[in-house]
């Protein structure tokens, strides 16, 4: 099912379901979005939107009916423009921090978060997911294919949906197996280093 059509169905019946399958932007679909719309605003958060958090963030549809934090910044814009078409608010740390500590991430859940886009780095389990219910979080995305982080159990004993991004690398990865058999075949990394050491304009026929 596409993405759009599946994320419209989910939050229809009242639910941040369609945030499991929303950071798979290789799958979204483009939905209509004013300037307004993708704008940021200031990141300063509303009495119904509080956050214990320090780290900054970034926010998209202010006045969005459901709030979605984003523990670190994404490429492109499909999925945004997918969220945001949903009315969702969509707040994204922009914090410099590589690791997000669990602390991190539940002072940006907050009192009140409806769904997380997090990272294969950070740690999904009990902790996290029972500060996600307890702030009436309904759906967690892991921003991966893999999801070695993720406490699926724990998701489940809390009543949140986990979604991840299965089947946006297959491409990828059998292009990088077909790009370095040609590589050792044709002994094309050594190549690059004799001619970037200026060996080829020796003399090596004689």
């Amino acid at each position: 099912m596409a993405l759009a059509q599946f994320a419209r169905q989910t939050v229809q019946r009242g639910s941040l379901q369609a945030l499991a399958r929303c950071s798979a932007g290789a799958y979204a679909q483009l939905l209509p979005a004013t300037a307004n719309t993708l704008a940021p605003t200031a990141a300063g958060l509303s009495r119904f939107y509080s956050s214990a958090s320090s780290l900054p963030v970034t926010t998209y549809n202010p006045d969005g009916k459901y709030r979605v934090v984003v523990t670190k910044e994404l490429p492109g814009e499909r999925w945004l423009q997918v969220l945001t078409g949903l009315d969702c608010r969509v707040e994204v740390c922009t914090s410099e921090k590589v690791i997000l500590e669990n602390a991190d991430i539940k002072g940006l859940i907050g009192t009140k978060c409806d769904g997380v886009i997090g990272q294969l780095t950070e740690d999904w389990g009990d902790e996290l997911f029972g500060a996600l219910a307890a702030a009436g979080g309904k759906a967690y995305s892991n921003y991966a294919v893999g999801y070695n982080n993720v406490d699926v159990p724990a998701g489940t004993k809390h009543n949140i949906s986990v979604g991840n991004t299965p089947g946006v690398l297959t491409e990828t990865t059998a292009e990088i197996a077909a790009a370095l058999t040609l590589s050792a075949a044709r002994r094309v990394v050594e190549a690059d280093s004799f001619m970037r050491a200026g060996k080829n304009e020796e003399r090596i026929f004689y």
